[in-house]
């Protein structure tokens, strides 16, 4: 089930992908600035790295279990409903997309250049700026530590086995 998911995972980064570096350029051609570097770039080249967005997918994946009541299907799930899942995520990030042009053009080009600049060495800081972009847009609760360092033998995955060897 975890590789169906994967795969679902890489479908829809690379629909964002597709749908982010056409926003752009056409945004690009309606403003007139042919010589825009990251438009270039786009066109020139339409691979990219898909772990530069993992992590902007898995928070817009978190944004949309959250708000929908939906959780994670557990592993014993049937192969339809974790498709069916998928699916309805995917819609959702589609709409989610299209609706960046309606005031979000700032998170549209920090994707773009994303993309535009996949294969460069230090894209820490674009990514930052990225996931700060979507965290504003797509706000999610604080994860609650206090537990986990409270107990931290209660999220242990071999709950029988103590933590101090004993």
């Amino acid at each position: 089930m975890r590789n169906a998911m994967a795969m679902h995972a890489v479908s829809q980064i690379q629909m964002i992908s597709v749908m982010v570096a056409q926003d752009y350029r056409t945004a690009i051609e309606i403003v007139g600035a042919k010589q825009d570097p990251v438009a270039l770039a786009l066109e020139a080249d339409n691979r990219f790295n898909v772990f530069l967005f993992l992590p902007a997918h898995g928070h817009l994946a978190a944004f949309w279990r959250r708000h929908t009541n939906r959780l994670a299907p557990p592993n014993e799930a049937s192969r339809d409903r974790v498709n069916l899942l998928c699916d309805e995520f995917h819609d959702w990030l589609k709409y989610e997309v299209n609706r960046w042009w309606l005031g979000k053009g700032r998170l549209i080009r920090r994707f773009a250049v994303l993309l535009a600049r996949w294969n460069r060495v230090n894209m820490l800081e674009l990514e930052e700026q990225m996931m700060m972009e979507l965290t504003e847009l797509y706000p999610l609760p604080r994860p609650d530590t206090d537990d986990f360092f409270d107990n931290p033998a209660r999220f242990s995955p071999y709950p029988d086995v103590k933590r101090n060897g004993g």
